[in-house]
């Protein structure tokens, strides 16, 4: 899982077998990364205060490219070699920049900018069709749906949706949408083109957010400093199950649930690291017990989460020279390493003095 951590200007990468954290993926000073999606062997992560969107390589965690696209920018989506990118156009313009920044996905060049209704989060690709939600200002301006060829990088339809619109989920030809104010859940249908339910006549309850499995859709209503329900309906928001949930949820997302074959029981084998000297001021030497037969990854990050080195073994003794992937000598400082193969995945913290 990549979460995403506005505050500490990074990307936290959990391991979900374990739920520890495997590494942060450090993007920029004072970036304020949005929203990130992996595509390929790439994580592509919108910058909102530096108007970029950075594009990081999965295996080094180095940003290999980035490209500045447009004001404010939040929501990312894909299409064949390109990849597009909501510019809300910044709160301070009162959303005057708003637009969809289209660039080549490998190179990040831009290939073109589609100016749209205010304020667009959220993009969609559904049915070949790109599906961009717009709030709107919040104020006076309502919530508009601008759908996109993306063959020919224009705006074919826009709808006039009303409310404060955020997420959407698609399914059987509909594209159901929350409302940041819980008013409703409002309804397109994707083939026609057409509003079913708009902010005149929603679906209730609403909820803030929404997403949906392909059988089933869950969404939150959640007013800010409030306590929140998750209702979990049937694929038409009919038969719907209510939870309630903690204070001020923001989000909801479906996962997997996965069993042992045979026996829930099962107790995976773990390994024992032993990491010395610690402080070292050469090299690092690691003692691994109950290590699985093949290969064991052994990855080093720095305090900020960024990797430094990387490299496989099939020793259950072996050393780490205190370099760098360039053979550089590191320099002095608090550092990470973890060492993970097919059984099991562990983590330790050591230092390196002068």
């Amino acid at each position: 899982a990549f979460v995403v951590n506005s505050g500490d200007n990074a990307v936290q990468k959990i391991d979900l077998r374990t739920g520890n954290t495997v590494s942060n993926i450090y993007v920029e000073d004072s970036a304020n990364p949005w929203y990130a999606k992996v595509n390929g062997d790439y994580l592509y992560v919108t910058g909102f205060f530096t108007n970029k969107l950075y594009k990081i390589d999965l295996e080094t965690e180095h940003i290999v490219a980035e490209a500045v696209v447009g004001e404010a920018p939040e929501g990312i989506e894909f299409y064949q070699d390109k990849v597009y990118v909501t510019c809300t156009g910044g709160y301070v313009n009162d959303y005057a920049a708003s637009q969809v920044t289209v660039l080549n996905k490998e190179s990040l060049e831009i290939l073109t900018t589609i100016t749209t209704s205010l304020n667009p989060q959220y993009i969609n690709l559904y049915q070949g069709k790109l599906f961009v939600m717009c709030t709107g200002n919040w104020n006076s301006i309502v919530g508009m749906v601008e759908i996109i060829n993306p063959e020919t990088n224009t705006i074919t339809t826009t709808l006039e949706v009303g409310g404060n619109i955020g997420k959407a989920a698609f399914i059987n030809n509909r594209c159901y949408i929350s409302d940041a104010m819980n008013t409703g859940i409002f309804v397109i249908d994707t083939e026609a083109e057409t509003i079913l339910h708009s902010s005149s006549n929603p679906l209730t309850p609403g909820g803030s957010t929404i997403a949906t499995n392909g059988s089933s859709i869950a969404y939150v209503n959640a007013s800010w400093g409030e306590n929140g329900t998750l209702y979990i309906t049937d694929a038409n928001l009919q038969n719907p199950q209510s939870f309630q949930l903690a204070l001020a949820p923001t989000d909801v997302i479906f996962g997997s649930i996965v069993v042992p074959n045979s026996n829930n029981d099962v107790v995976l084998p773990q390994i024992t690291v032993t990491a010395y000297p610690n402080p070292t001021s050469n090299k690092l030497n690691f003692s691994l017990s109950h290590a699985s037969r093949g290969k064991s990854q052994v990855a080093i990050y720095n305090i900020k989460g960024q990797l430094i080195d990387k490299f496989e073994t099939t020793e259950s003794e072996f050393s780490w020279q205190g370099r760098d992937r360039k053979n550089k000598p590191i320099s002095s400082g608090v550092y990470f390493y973890r060492i993970t193969n097919a059984d099991a995945s562990v983590a330790g913290k050591f230092i390196k003095m002068s």
